[in-house]
C-alpha cells in the first residue's frame, strides 16, 4: 500500500512540474523580446532624465579643419569614420573637400593624396597644412582591413601634427616615432596620449579655430538659448525654469548706518 501511495505521489509531482513548465513557457511566449541597449544608449537615457541630455550651442565655434581628399586608395567611408571620432573628441568643425583649398590660421588643411613619393607625411605647421601620401600606405599590397587601419592612424597622426600635437612620449601612443609601415602596424590603438591631446588643445587656443560648445539642456534653458523641448524630460526642465514665482519676491531695503 505504501508503494502505491509513493508511486501516486511521484506521478502527481511530475504532472505538476510539467504543467509549471508549460505555464512558464506560455508566459515567456507572451512577453515581448528583451531590447538590448548599449552602454552609450543607457547613459544617454540617464542624462536625459537628469538634465535633459546635451545639446550644441550655436555660433560658439570658429574656423575649421578641412580634409582635402583626392586619394582613391582607401574608401571614403573610412575617412568619415575617422572624422566622426575627431570631431566628437575635439568639437572642431571638420569638413571634407575634393578640391584643394587655401590654408590659414582659421582653416587648417589636411591633404590626403596619392603621390609618387616615399614620404608618407609632409608637414608645414607655419602654413597650417599637412599632406598624407595615402598611396605609400599600400606599397606592400596589404589586405583592405590593414590598409584601412593604417589610413585611420595616419589621418589622426596628421591631424595631431598640424594642430601642434607633435610626437608623444607614450610608447604605445599613436603619435610615437614611426620609421616604417611595420612601426605603424605595431601601434595597438587610435588614442592620443594625454600629452599630445593637451598640446593640441593648448596650441589651437592660439589660432583662429575654436571648438563648439556642448552643454546640458538644463544649462541652456537657464542661459536662455535652449530650443523648445522635444520630450517630457526636457519639458519638465523648461516648465520649471520658466515658471512664475508663486509668491512675490521680497527685497529687503538697504539700511545705512547714520553717524551720530
Amino acid at each position: 500500500m505504501k508503494k502505491i501511495v509513493f508511486a501516486f505521489g511521484l506521478a502527481a509531482m511530475s504532472a505538476y512540474a510539467v504543467a509549471a513548465e508549460k505555464t512558464a513557457a506560455n508566459d515567456e511566449g507572451a512577453r515581448p523580446p528583451a531590447v538590448k541597449r548599449t552602454n552609450k544608449e543607457i547613459m544617454a537615457q540617464i542624462a536625459m532624465k537628469r538634465y535633459g541630455g546635451k545639446i550644441r550651442q550655436p555660433d560658439t565655434e570658429r574656423g575649421e579643419i578641412v580634409f582635402v581628399n583626392t586619394q582613391k586608395t582607401v574608401d571614403a567611408k573610412v575617412l568619415e569614420k575617422a572624422i566622426e571620432k575627431l570631431e566628437r573628441q575635439f568639437k572642431y568643425i571638420v569638413k571634407v573637400s575634393d578640391k584643394d583649398v587655401v590654408s590659414n590660421a582659421g582653416r587648417f588643411v589636411i591633404r590626403l593624396e596619392d603621390l609618387d613619393r616615399t614620404e608618407r607625411i609632409l608637414l608645414a605647421p607655419e602654413n597650417f597644412w599637412v599632406s598624407v601620401n595615402v598611396k605609400s600606405l599600400a606599397a606592400d599590397n596589404p589586405p583592405k582591413i590593414i590598409l584601412a587601419d593604417r589610413f585611420e592612424k595616419e589621418v589622426r597622426r596628421a591631424f595631431a601634427f598640424v594642430c601642434g600635437g607633435t610626437c608623444g612620449t607614450e610608447p604605445n601612443g599613436i603619435c610615437r616615432m614611426v620609421k616604417g609601415l611595420s612601426d605603424l602596424d605595431a601601434i595597438p590603438g587610435l588614442d592620443f596620449a594625454l600629452d599630445v591631446e593637451a598640446r593640441i588643445v593648448n596650441n589651437m587656443r592660439e589660432t583662429e579655430v575654436r571648438p563648439y560648445r556642448i552643454a546640458k539642456y538644463s544649462e541652456a534653458v537657464q542661459e536662455g538659448w535652449a530650443p523648445a523641448p522635444t520630450n517630457d524630460a526636457q519639458k519638465a526642465i523648461w516648465d520649471k525654469v520658466h515658471a512664475l514665482p508663486t509668491e512675490p519676491i521680497k527685497i529687503k531695503p538697504e539700511t545705512k548706518k547714520v553717524a551720530e
